[in-house]
């Protein structure tokens, strides 16, 4: 490599609090930053993207940490945030994604990673600075950008580290039809790099409230956005846009891995299912040699909510501990005689646990909902409830996983307080008597409601959350569902309005552990907004709908209807 051309590294004084952080929670620097320079990559179609490489100032080849991202925040941020491992001996590879800090061609959200991805590693194995041990990080779309390539990995990729974000991405924006509004309207809207966008913030919430949805690109900013009338309008697996694209290669992509890797996630992410569904992708093999690492972390490694959460910080800072300790095992050879444990924290019980896989062994334990809001292990008689479920006054979203907009000032995310609905008529609540000893939820949750309704189509919500002895009451987990997509159906279903139907809900994965003395509260409602679009009552795509109708919704309860059968973990099962 010629060093003649080496750049000296500037810091930029925004981002070195994270970086002194970072320095913290590592090991006495190894070298210096020898410098850096910038070259443009070019790619199959011609286009060039800007990637910055960052050396230590002694050695000529070594191991190289790579990621690519499109924000132009972390594109500026990298480059200081990084030189910790840099002075661990890291050479650091930065690249732009095409269409953002100078690279070119269009930003297309999502389209062009893979084949960008495969041309620049194909670039990267060329080059002389690496030493053969090639490792790939990054966080959210970084993360992505890893996924979308890992069954093309050169043999110089040695590993990749993977944290939040989910590779069925259909499944983490609809659950059983329902759309995640918080979530993928915040998001599409924070990547719309226009001077008339104005405040992030207050332009999504002018955002929800739009009718028909499907508008409200061009009244905003007076024109199409082809992403997100993707996210709007497909709202079936089946649709070529999930089936025959992508999205269908990112998810059939665990399988194919053929080396270790590093997955960490947060109960607390909005990509928390996704990552599941990644986990338990890989295959036996891979997952034995590979780190699971799942924390009490919101979507930026913060802890989220208003319960406690001691020693969340173990790996340091941007979870650079466990970043230099993988990387040091599987490029430098560190540490190879000593055994390493994938690991979960239990929320409520506030402490880290080793596991030999996720999820681990559990027993189901049935609560079924009965009679003056009873939740019970004991089937009650046959009976039902009925509401009327209005979507012009829908229930407000109050914590919850599947939140995105927090990072804008939006809805808090993670646990919280939750409201007392004794004033609502539309929302049901079952509470269980107390626990007579803790148990801990691991995994998922499975709800079944028999359910009928006045309209041809509609929603149900249901949550779980614990009743604490000083009768704080704070959400663990909660789901939706439609009629016409129940059961993760991959087609629109047949429904005729007054039909019963059981609806099966798949709640996302956690760690709890509901405290001796502390009651299980059940909540069913038709809305939960905005975390889930508001339910029009009608047939059809949700988002071409500019009116809504009232309807009548009936629970049923009884032998067979409906219950909630919890994951609850088996003594003695963590480490």
């Amino acid at each position: 490599m010629d060093k003649a051309k080496l750049k000296t590294v500037e810091i930029d004084p925004m981002f070195v609090g994270m970086m002194e952080e970072r320095q913290e929670a590592l090991p006495q620097a190894i070298c210096d930053v020898g410098g850096y320079f910038i070259e443009e990559v070019e790619m199959r179609d011609g286009i060039k993207l800007i990637t910055k490489i960052i050396v230590p100032d002694q050695g000529e080849k070594w191991p190289t940490l790579y990621t690519r991202s499109p924000y132009n925040m972390v594109f500026q941020m990298e480059p200081t945030v990084m030189l910790p491992f840099v002075r661990q001996g890291y050479c650091v590879v930065i690249q732009s994604c095409r269409g953002n800090n100078g690279s070119g061609g269009v930003y297309e959200p999502f389209q062009n990673e893979r084949n960008d991805g495969i041309d620049s590693l194909k670039w990267l194995v060329k080059q002389p600075f690496h030493n053969g041990n090639i490792g790939t990080y990054g966080v959210s779309y970084n993360c992505y950008t890893q996924w979308i390539v890992a069954d093309s990995l050169p043999p110089e990729v040695k590993t990749m580290f993977l944290e939040s974000f989910g590779i069925d991405r259909y499944a983490q924006m609809y659950m059983n039809g329902m759309f995640r509004h918080d979530i993928y309207t915040s998001w599409a809207l924070s990547q719309v790099q226009m001077d008339n966008m104005g405040d992030v913030d207050e332009t999504y919430k002018k955002a929800l409230h739009i009718r028909p949805h499907n508008t409200v690109d061009e009244k905003l900013f007076g024109k199409k956005l082809p992403f997100y009338q993707d996210f709007i309008s497909k709202t079936t697996r089946s649709d070529s846009y999930w089936k025959d694209s992508f999205w269908e290669i990112l998810r059939r992509i665990p399988e194919k891995i053929d080396r270790p890797v590093c997955i960490v996630e947060g109960w607390n992410d909005h990509n928390v299912h996704g990552v599941m569904v990644g986990i338990r992708g890989l295959r036996p093999e891979i997952r034995e040699r590979s780190r699971i690492v799942l924390g009490p972390w919101d979507h930026i490694g913060q802890i989220a909510g208003v319960i406690e959460c001691p020693d969340s910080d173990k790996y340091g800072a941007s979870h650079s501990k466990l970043m230099l300790e993988w990387f040091d095992r599987m490029l430098k050879g560190k540490g190879i005689e000593t055994p390493f444990k994938s690991e979960v924290y239990v929320l409520g019980e506030s402490r880290w646990h080793d596991i030999e896989a996720w999820p681990p062994d559990t027993q189901k334990i049935a609560f079924f909902p009965g009679s003056n809001g009873v939740l019970s292990t004991a089937a009650p008689e046959n009976g039902s409830y009925t509401y009327e479920y209005d979507p012009s006054n829908p229930v407000d979203t109050v914590g919850g996983s599947a939140l995105l907009s927090w990072m804008g000032g939006g809805i808090d995310n993670g646990p919280q307080l939750q409201p007392d609905y004794s004033d609502r008529s539309d929302v049901l609540t079952f509470i269980t008597d107390p626990m007579k000893e803790s148990i801990t939820l691991a995994g998922s949750t499975e709800v079944v409601l028999e359910v009928s309704s006045t309209a041809p189509d509609t929603a149900f919500m249901v949550k779980l959350s614990e009743i604490f002895n000083d009768g704080r009451v704070i959400n663990i987990v909660d789901g939706a569902s439609s009629i016409l997509l129940r059961n993760e159906s991959d087609t629109i279903l047949d429904y005729k309005p007054g039909e019963k139907v059981v609806l099966k809900f798949q709640l996302w994965d956690t760690a709890w552990q509901l405290q001796k003395g502390s009651r299980l509260r059940f909540d069913i409602t038709s809305s939960n907004f905005p975390m889930y679009h508001i339910h029009p009552n009608r047939t059809g795509v949700w988002s071409t709908h500019e009116g809504w109708d009232k309807a009548n919704q009936t629970v049923y309860y009884g032998s067979g209807s409906s219950v909630v059968n919890l994951s609850v973990l088996k003594k003695g099962t963590l480490g």
